[in-house]
């Protein structure tokens, strides 16, 4: 069974935001990088999502499809040194 575009959304948003919430991450920038099918999701039906995050955190987020990714995995790195955060 593989989880929906959507859930996979709702998946990203929970751990982002736990990893917001994290004082060590506040001036970290953050990448996702994900499936182009899901960041498609992100981008269009849950995009009011990502900037209410990004307005609640004062955060800017910067995003990359990766085709070779599962539809089910993601990652969120540091954009300058592309570290994976927790």
């Amino acid at each position: 069974k593989i989880f929906s575009a959507e859930s996979m959304s709702i998946a990203i948003q929970r751990k982002l935001t736990e990893l917001l919430k994290n004082s060590k991450y506040k001036k970290v920038p953050f990448r996702l990088i994900m499936h182009p099918d899901i960041l498609a999701r992100l981008k269009n039906e849950d995009s009011h999502l990502l900037s209410d995050i990004e307005e609640k955190y004062h955060h800017n987020l910067s995003f990359r499809a990766d085709p070779s990714m599962h539809c089910e995995e993601f990652k969120i790195v540091d954009a300058d040194t592309l570290q994976e955060l927790a």
